[in-house]
Parts: C-alpha cells; sequence; structure tokens
C-alpha cells in the first residue's frame, strides 16, 4: 500500500488537534482503499508519538500528514506518520492497531494490506511497563464531546488530561489503551514525576478497569 497523503487546516497548535488528524489520514486511506468498517471495528491499541521542537516552535496554519501501514502480526497491524509543517517534520508516530469482529467483539486477523509494506522509518519499540502507582490522585468524567465519529473516546482525550497536570511541552509520548471508557464514566488518574519522565495510570474508582497507561 502506498504512502498516504493528507492536508488539514491548523489555525490553533494543538496535540489533541495532530492526533485527531493522523487517525483520520488512517481512515481515509483504508477508505480510498475500499476497506470499510461495516462489519469490522479497528481500534488503536498503542501510540508512540515523538515532537519535534518544531511542533512547538514554528508559526504554520497547514499540517501535511504522511502515513502507511508498516507492518502485520496476525492480530495486529502497525502504522507509521510523518507530520510536516512548511516542509519540515513536526511529529513521529506509530500506532498498533488491533482488529475486531463486530458481532463477537473478538479480534481477528486482518491480512487486508498484503506484504508490500512501505516504510517512513525504522520500526520503533512500542513496549509499555503499565505503571501501578496511586499517587496524586485526580479524575475526569467522560463526556459526550469526548465521544469521537467511531463511537470511542477520543485517542486524545488522556494526552489532553497530562497536559493539564504537566503544563508543559511534551516530546515524547508512548499510551496503551487496556479497556474502552464509556459515557458517563469517571476515570481516575494517579501519576508520578521524576527527572523529566512522567507515568500516568488511568482506571476507575473500584479498581475494576484499566483504562489506560501512559508514559511521558
Amino acid at each position: 500500500m502506498e504512502v498516504y497523503t493528507k492536508d488539514y487546516k491548523f489555525k490553533e497548535k494543538s496535540i489533541k488537534k495532530a492526533v485527531e488528524s493522523m487517525v483520520d489520514a488512517a481512515f481515509a486511506q483504508l477508505y480510498a482503499h475500499g476497506i470499510k468498517d461495516d462489519k469490522v471495528a479497528w481500534m488503536i491499541y498503542k501510540w508512540r508519538i515523538d515532537f519535534m521542537d518544531e511542533f512547538y516552535n514554528m508559526d504554520y496554519d497547514t499540517i501535511t500528514v504522511h502515513t502507511t501501514p508498516s507492518g502485520v502480526n496476525r492480530f495486529f497491524s502497525y502504522r507509521q506518520f510523518i507530520v510536516e509543517a512548511s516542509g519540515k517534520s513536526i511529529i513521529k508516530a506509530t500506532c498498533e492497531i488491533i482488529y475486531v469482529d463486530k458481532s463477537s467483539m473478538r479480534p481477528i486477523r486482518t491480512n487486508d494490506f498484503g506484504d508490500d509494506f512501505q516504510k517512513l522509518f525504522d520500526d520503533e519499540d512500542l513496549e509499555l511497563e503499565e505503571y501501578d502507582g496511586k499517587a496524586n490522585i485526580s479524575s475526569f468524567c467522560i463526556k459526550k464531546e469526548y465521544i469521537d465519529s467511531y463511537h470511542h473516546v477520543n485517542n486524545a482525550v488522556y494526552i489532553d488530561e497530562i497536559i493539564k497536570i504537566l503544563n508543559q511541552d511534551i516530546k515524547s509520548i508512548r499510551l496503551k489503551y487496556v479497556k474502552q471508557c464509556l459515557l458517563g464514566e469517571e476515570v481516575e488518574i494517579a501519576y508520578e514525576i521524576n527527572d523529566g519522565e512522567a507515568n500516568f495510570r488511568f482506571f476507575s474508582k473500584d479498581e475494576t478497569k484499566l483504562y489506560a497507561s501512559l508514559k511521558y
């Protein structure tokens, strides 16, 4: 599959908007190849997102997203992204996607991409050791506006919450989704910040659900 490219207006510098643009470009490429989501749901399981200094320092109002599938491993596929502004790279990202049969909600193998992959960069490590701490508890509620057009909590909601806590530029993020949040649920956040590194855990109040782990 070819490298797919799509431009987006980017008047407000927002990590949430950047992540939404990458996800939109990924789906746009799949739809362009006739790969539909009427029977199969595609869920992002892991992210690694690196932000260049130019993301924060440059002035721009348009971004260009380049994306392509970069590999398949049984139930998972991998996708790479390069985001540019004014001809310079501002974001490099990789995500791991799991495919689920909508009727049974069980993972299924994916073979829609063949084996002809074009990689934008060398494969990167997506592994994330889950943080199990209980310090610095805060919380937020899943609101209607947090739900995206695919009926999932928007990927960037978790990132937005850590931005509020850190209140500083983010250089790199690793994120692993464990369980889907539902509308109206209260999500608690435990986190620990040490020497420029932070670990976050998103979970339910009764500790029965771990929604996501994130390492900044």
